[in-house]
Order: structure tokens, then C-alpha cells, then sequence
């Protein structure tokens, strides 16, 4: 992975910067980034390829459409192809962190019966 990720140290004065740098990103109003990301993800829910050819349209791409919007499995191949195994390598990394991570915040739920027909548990 030489040349894809860098790592830091906390104890030398790049890293310190890095971590600088890193935390500078969240300077804006969470609240309003918060808001409009709640609305665009409730859209989608509600209206499903009509809001996100909707959002493409505006953002990216004018002329998007429908059929436009599924990857063939040619274009998922010649993806592949494309992409050498160094930066393959690094998004599978990648992915497994963030899955990592996120895993830890799913719900822990249970439930115990007990004998005498109690039931415990959290949800």
C-alpha cells in the first residue's frame, strides 16, 4: 500500500499536524449538514430513483436517467480491470475499518425468559 496511506505518529510534529488538519474538517454547523443530509436520506426512502435521479440531475449529472443508474456487470469488470491491486488492496482496507467501526454502534439487543415467566432484556 506504499503511496496510498500515510501513517502517522501522534508523537511527532507531522502527525500532530495531520490530526490538526483532520479536525479542522468539522468546523462548519453540524446541525445544518445534520439537517439537510436527514432530508435528502428521507426523500430517497419516500421516493426512491425519481429523488435520487432528481439529486444526480442537480448536482452531477443533467442528463442522468434511469437505466443509467444500474451498473452492468461489463461496467463492474472493466472497473475491476482498471483498478490496479495496490489501490484494490487499500478500499478493502479501508472498507473493513469503517465496517469495523460501525459495527460497534449497531444495537446490542437481547432477551432472558426466566423460569417463573419474567422476561428481561433491552432492546
Amino acid at each position: 500500500m506504499s503511496g496510498l496511506a500515510r501513517i502517522f505518529t501522534m508523537d511527532s510534529a507531522e502527525g500532530r499536524e495531520a490530526a490538526r488538519a483532520l479536525a479542522a474538517r468539522f468546523k462548519g454547523d453540524a446541525a445544518e449538514c445534520r439537517d439537510a443530509v436527514a432530508e435528502i436520506l428521507d426523500r430517497v426512502r419516500r421516493e426512491g430513483d425519481a429523488a435520487l435521479l432528481d439529486y444526480c440531475r442537480r448536482f452531477d449529472a443533467p442528463d442522468m436517467t434511469a437505466a443509467a443508474l444500474r451498473v452492468t456487470e461489463a461496467e463492474f469488470d472493466e472497473a475491476e480491470r482498471l483498478v490496479d491491486a495496490d489501490m484494490r488492496e487499500s478500499i478493502a482496507f479501508a472498507a473493513r475499518r469503517v465496517e469495523e467501526f460501525h459495527r460497534r454502534e449497531l444495537p446490542d439487543s437481547w432477551m432472558l425468559t426466566h423460569r417463573e415467566g419474567v422476561i428481561t432484556g433491552r432492546l
